[in-house]
């Protein structure tokens, strides 16, 4: 959909003091919208078609006024309102395992599927409150039956999970998944999704998942404990790779892909999601 830069509303009551935008909410009317629309995450997975929201408290008196043939003069206001998606993207760009410089473990490890669990259903479109339970498709993450049987389950195209089919070896061990990238998208809350890494190292099934994400700021690296609104969570080595980057990968060490040895920190730099204005063309 197509966000105009300017829009001018015509014969608001005195009384308003704010604001508020809604863009790409489907066919609901702003009644409902407003008294509380609950958004799905499944339909906010395309980076074209997302649900944006942006308000403003602070109206402005324009200096410009408008003379009626009647002879009324009509004050104009101003707002700036900025709109942002109401969900959170995590971008991943590649893997890289870190086989031993001398006698690595494995001669090779396929990154067969990935999946994310541990985020919230449901938010509401204008409060950007998360609902719903967390969701959880692998019930134990530490139990290794559980996990491949749920990866090795013939499943339905879904959102949440991807099939990488990426073969990495010690004399090549980074690589690039998908296209351009996977990427998912997550309501934003107190809660951080748990990413989990389907595996064969040298034809024997292994996994890992995400014990934290940290966030690099300043070069400093924090642990997520929640997720914003309108911020892209970019998955690198360095944390400062930028998606676009050929060097952008998540480290699994050799290590981990032992059995018993699941947990891996994910690091991510954190950058806003920039909403670009267009023009509608009739």
């Amino acid at each position: 959909s197509t966000i105009p830069s300017t829009i001018n509303l015509h014969y608001i009551d005195p009384a308003v003091t704010r604001i508020a935008i809604i863009a790409n909410a489907g066919d609901q009317p702003w009644g409902s919208v407003k008294n509380g629309y609950d958004l799905d995450i499944t339909y906010q997975q395309s980076p074209t078609d997302l649900t944006l929201y942006g308000e403003d408290n602070s109206l402005e008196m324009a200096e410009e006024k408008k003379h009626l043939e009647n002879g009324d003069v009509t004050v104009l206001y101003r707002a700036a309102v900025t709109l942002s998606p109401t969900v959170s993207r995590f971008e991943v760009d590649g893997f890289r395992i870190g086989f031993a410089a001398n006698n690595p473990k494995f001669n090779s490890v396929l990154i067969s599927q990935i999946a994310f669990q541990n985020y919230y259903p449901a938010s509401d479109a204008v409060s950007g409150t998360a609902s719903g339970a967390l969701t959880a498709h692998i019930t134990d993450l530490e139990t290794d039956s559980v996990v491949y049987d749920w990866f090795n389950a013939t499943k339905e195209a879904a959102w949440y999970w991807d099939n990488c089919n990426l073969t990495l070896t010690p004399s090549s061990s980074v690589g690039k998944v998908g296209t351009n990238g996977l990427a998912y998208h997550f309501f934003a809350g107190n809660q951080v999704p748990v990413m989990v890494i389907d595996m064969v190292a040298d034809g024997r099934p292994a996994y890992v998942y995400s014990k934290s994400f940290q966030g690099i700021k300043d070069g400093t690296a924090t642990t997520l404990d929640k997720l914003e609104a309108g911020k892209v969570y970019r998955m690198s080595a360095a944390g400062a790779v930028p998606s676009t980057d050929p060097n952008g990968y998540i480290e699994i060490p050799e290590d981990k892909i032992e059995p018993g040895n699941h947990c891996i920190d994910i690091t991510v730099s954190v950058v806003d999601w920039v909403v670009t204005l267009v023009q509608p063309s009739f």
